[in-house]
């Protein structure tokens, strides 16, 4: 037996980012408490927060409230311009300095794009700072919005899989495909592999999946992993990124993170030239990671797409019950989704 068969038990110490405007944090927090600190059990999770208050309610008597939803709360930054004039002054500098219409350069200096970014920066930066005064190093971050719910479980059970539990889900996924009349070689397998591994019931949801995976392979590397071995090495050493709809909600190692919160500081700084509107945060988080040798794994379907792009299609009451729980008939369905009302 190789080391490869023996399940991995070691505890790990993550981290949660949770950034963005309150909006519908009431509804959404039970699913982040749930499926993202509560179910991982064997692993201590920590939350560091940068968000903006977009309501009536001051800033104290919202502090209450995530102290009384989140017991593992290690930092709370609320976001204004007031507090951070220092930053949108760099902010219109370097976008003034990028090669946009004025049009486009307007609406990211009204909108949110840039601003995400600056809250995932100061959220990291109080996270390091933890880190040193507590003498410790995080294994993985988990970065989430305010919005968003994540209907499975997040405990990381994939850096369990034995070669034998790969070679299992792999010949699964690879039937799977071959069943729905999709590509099925063995860069669509392992494309396959790798999107779905944050929940099993989401295979069935191949032929749905819009993006699967922006593969960059490492210096090292001279093809993607095929074997169950390199399959087995790359799910543990490997330089990807998983995410759901783009930049929404993503998962990532410990070492893989750093540069992604620069981002609050040098958006427009990356440019592939592969579409018209890279400038936007979703195609600035892509490019970062291009140049950046990370790969992403994405997960995306057009229930994702609906809830966020198309709100007037959205119907709740298709997926939820009346105690916004998901539907058992939906539970297959769901990985996640964003809740604007």
């Amino acid at each position: 037996m190789t080391y490869r068969n023996i399940r991995h038990k070691s505890k790990m110490r993550n981290a949660i980012i949770l950034t963005g405007s309150l909006r519908t944090i009431k509804r959404t927090a039970k699913f982040t408490r749930r499926n993202i600190l509560e179910c991982n059990k064997n692993n201590e999770c920590d939350l560091f927060i940068c968000i903006q208050n977009d309501s009536q309610e001051p800033d104290e008597k919202w502090e209450e409230w995530f102290h009384k939803e989140f017991n593992c709360i290690k930092s709370i930054v609320w976001f204004s311009y007031g507090y951070y004039q220092e930053w949108f002054r760099w902010r219109d500098k370097q976008l003034n300095n990028i090669p946009l219409e004025d049009y486009w350069r307007n609406f990211l200096k009204i909108g949110g794009s840039t601003i995400e970014y600056a809250q995932l920066q100061i959220a990291y930066t109080n996270m390091v700072e933890f880190e040193i005064k507590q003498r410790i190093k995080y294994d993985y971050i988990v970065r989430t919005r305010t919005d968003s719910i994540f209907s499975k479980p997040v405990d990381f059970h994939w850096l369990h899989w034995t070669l034998k539990d790969i070679e299992e889900r792999r010949d699964r996924i690879k039937n799977t495909l071959i069943s729905l009349n999709l590509p099925s070689e063995d860069i669509d397998v392992f494309k396959a592999f790798m999107c779905t591994v944050i929940s099993d019931d989401v295979i069935s949801n191949l032929s749905n999946i819009i993006a699967m995976c922006q593969y960059v392979p490492n210096p090292t590397e001279t093809t993607f992993p095929k074997s169950v071995e390199e399959i087995y090495d790359y799910i543990h050493k490997g330089r990807y990124i998983l995410t759901i709809r783009k930049n929404h909600l993503y998962i990532v190692r410990r070492d893989l993170f750093h540069i992604i919160p620069s981002l609050g500081y040098f958006y427009g700084c990356f440019k592939t030239d592969r579409d018209e509107c890279w400038f936007n945060a979703e195609s600035q988080f892509r490019d970062m990671c291009y140049y950046s040798c990370v790969s992403i794994i994405e997960y995306t379907t057009l229930f994702e797409e609906r809830s966020l792009m198309m709100p007037y299609e959205w119907n709740e009451r298709e997926f939820f019950d009346e105690n916004f729980e998901v539907r058992e008939d939906c539970k297959d369905k769901i990985l996640w989704c964003c809740v604007r009302k």
